[in-house]
């Protein structure tokens, strides 16, 4: 016969052998599970902080300038909306960055704009940031939308 003490320590046994079992099954099933991500703009205070860390990494010391840049951030309003917060991004990149003034008057000036040449001045914005890059793209991506180039603006 069993005794009590020897049929307590095997059923102590399997319950940690249980419970390692369904931790296992839990965290198979939550690995299997595909990772959710929230896409949304950035708030004000990300993105001027990410233009901030940009125009520092440029190495921009003109004092006028900076002044600008800062200028643009204190004047959009409390709560402005993506868009707006958008505008005032690639607005940034602008002032500091000639390529990207060059593209940004191309964008406004031209009546009739070809897209291979709009991809060519995008090409030509050689800058490694992300930020920037991303930013840039989706401006121009918009502005294809906009004037009903839609094939082009998937590019």
């Amino acid at each position: 016969m069993i005794s009590n003490s020897l049929k307590a320590r095997a059923m102590t046994q399997f319950k940690y052998l249980f419970l390692a079992l369904v931790l296992w099954a839990v965290s198979t099933v939550e690995a299997a599970e595909p990772q959710q991500e929230l896409y949304a703009p950035l708030s004000s205070a990300k993105a001027q902080s990410a233009v901030l860390d940009w125009v520092a990494s440029r190495s921009v010391t003109d004092k006028q300038l900076l002044e600008q840049v800062g200028s643009l951030w204190a004047n959009l309003p409390e709560g402005a909306s993506a868009e707006e917060v958008f505008q005032t991004v690639f607005t940034s990149f602008a002032l500091v960055d000639q390529s990207t003034k060059e593209l940004l008057n191309y964008c406004e000036l031209q009546s009739e704009v070809r897209s291979s040449d709009l991809w060519k001045k995008l090409t030509e914005l050689k800058d490694g940031n992300v930020f920037f890059t991303s930013n840039v793209r989706a401006y121009v991506a918009e502005y294809l939308a906009r004037r009903r180039m839609y094939d082009e603006a998937l590019v």
